[in-house]
């Protein structure tokens, strides 16, 4: 199928046309605008600076090859352990106390927005 485009007041035949190769080497560079890491909260305004403390931290940076699928829930023994003992103790008939309202006074210093979006 012929594919056209409006060029300069013509009709232009771009079937079978790719893109010429660049003339200039694409150049990455190493400084950025300063941002904060999530992982510690300091500031940084170069990549490598960055990707190297989340190194040390023990962090791994996906970028573009993040996974498509979530990997499987698989919670550590301690937290397993808890949800059993919590599941348990609902089975043996355990209520848990209400929550307590804002007109209790414990949450008088709460404060809430409205937004509309």
């Amino acid at each position: 199928m012929a594919k056209f485009i409006w060029h300069n007041g013509d009709w232009v035949d771009t079937t079978g046309w790719t893109r010429p190769a660049p003339v200039f080497p694409g150049i990455i560079r190493d400084t950025m605008e300063p941002l904060r890491s999530m992982a510690s909260g300091r500031m940084h305004d170069s990549k490598s600076a960055l990707r190297a403390e989340y190194r040390e931290l023990g962090y791994v940076e996906l970028g573009n090859d993040a996974p498509t699928r979530n990997a499987p829930f698989r919670p550590d023994p301690d937290t397993e352990k808890d949800i059993n003992e919590a599941w348990n103790m609902l089975e043996q008939g355990y209520q848990p106390d209400p929550t307590p309202r804002v007109s209790d006074g414990e949450f008088a210093n709460v404060e809430t927005r409205m937004i509309d979006v």
